[in-house]
């Protein structure tokens, strides 16, 4: 049956017992066969705020299924609280909607079965008024950053991730020169630190934001002055004073290391990339 161990008051993992086989048997053809069955379990990702709650997927299929938007489940008092995508430039994405017969934006709210949905529980275009066409199998790219725009009856309520933690670590392509929408898709907090950059990742930026979507701002005691949580990354070939590593932008002679920044299980962020590192990636660890 396994064991569920607490991670935090928001994620619980099961971790299943291996089975071991030995010799040929079901298996065939291999003597000491160990058999790792996946560890799942849950996370509640809570709204923080009556604006933007920048997150993202903690879990992927149990399955090994494609990661979609019926995926996601929410708490019983999450009921007009609105899930965002966002395009590169910032504004919200559209898309061609067959069923309306409209470009719509892609927000989405979620209908419970007592809504009397037509088309079932789950989620539709925050523009299908009637809930008439479901938009569960819309695709999400593990790892990609959207916002739940909350409201003020709703703080304390949650999207809930479900599934297997990914075993390997999660490449997050640059794509654009643009806004790159990611978040920390482990269901474990990790540090600044603990995101790896391939080698051509030179010039891009990591940057937080506020519920406002303005960026964050924190005031540096080494450097003085406010900064932008704006982050880029040093090499060892760049030559930083305090090593390999993350570097506020503002840091222009790399001198104040922030490796130990952390990072929220689902916490969202955005990398400004450059024409020139299209194809780069940040990787963020596996919590396992």
């Amino acid at each position: 049956m396994g064991k569920v161990f607490r991670l935090g008051l928001d994620c619980s993992l099961l971790f299943s017992v291996p089975a071991l086989h030995i010799g040929g048997g079901e298996w065939g053809g291999f003597a000491g066969v160990f058999a790792f069955p996946p560890v799942v379990g849950y996370q509640n990702k809570a709204t923080e705020t009556a604006q933007m709650n920048w997150t993202c997927n903690t879990f992927v299929p149990v399955n090994g299924a494609t990661l979609t938007l019926g995926d996601i489940k929410v708490s019983d008092g999450f009921v007009n609280s609105v899930l965002t995508f966002l395009q590169p430039s910032g504004l919200g994405k559209t898309v061609y909607s067959e069923d309306l017969g409209k470009t719509v934006n892609e927000q989405y709210v979620y209908w419970f079965a007592d809504d009397d949905p037509e088309d079932g529980e789950g989620w539709y275009f925050k523009a299908d008024k009637d809930g008439e066409f479901n938009q569960n199998s819309r695709v999400i790219s593990f790892g990609e950053g959207y916002y739940v725009q909350g409201t003020s009856k709703e703080i304390g309520e949650s999207l809930i991730f479900a599934g297997a933690v990914k075993d390997t670590p999660t490449a997050l392509e640059i794509t654009t020169a643009q806004m790159n929408w990611f978040g920390n898709c482990s269901p474990t907090k990790i540090t600044l630190g603990d995101i790896t950059v391939s080698d051509g990742f030179v010039n891009s930026v990591v940057t937080f934001l506020q519920p406002s979507g303005l960026g964050k701002t924190v005031y540096s005691e080494d450097l003085g002055k406010t900064v932008n949580e704006q982050y880029v990354y040093w090499f060892d070939d760049d030559d930083p004073e305090d090593g390999e590593g993350w570097y506020f932008k503002a840091d222009k002679d790399g001198e104040y290391n922030q490796n130990a920044r952390e990072i929220e299980a689902g916490e969202g962020f955005y990398v400004q990339g450059t024409s020139k590192e299209i194809g780069e990636s940040i990787v963020i660890p596996s919590a396992l």
